[in-house]
């Protein structure tokens, strides 16, 4: 990043819970940033005591917006985890968009 700009961060993806995993699992994605794991945005998925032999699968997106971070490079990680092994994100995507911000 240079100086004066801000960056968008966009996760999308699918949850995927296993037909062998637990009726009431449960699944959180967050973003880590530089080390620093961000409360919020968050997504919580949970599979509602639904079954079905085939599992479920859950549309998901997570963005966020930050004009603080300071000039040159960072690290951003996308933080999951949940209450089955077998539950997993499957097919997802991290944009990541630079711009130049300006405060009026």
């Amino acid at each position: 990043m240079s100086s004066g700009q801000a960056v968008h961060f966009l996760f999308v993806g699918i949850v995927r819970f296993d037909d062998s995993s637990t009726p009431n699992s449960w699944v959180e994605i967050k973003f880590r940033l530089d080390g620093v794991t961000l409360d919020y945005p968050k997504i919580n998925v949970d599979r509602f005591f639904r079954t079905d032999p085939e599992g479920q699968t859950i549309s998901v997106s997570l963005q966020h917006y930050n004009n603080t971070l300071t000039p040159g490079n960072h690290i951003i990680e996308l933080i999951y985890h949940g209450n089955s092994i077998y539950d997993s994100v499957r097919m997802y995507s991290l944009f990541v968009q630079t711009f130049n911000y300006f405060f009026f």
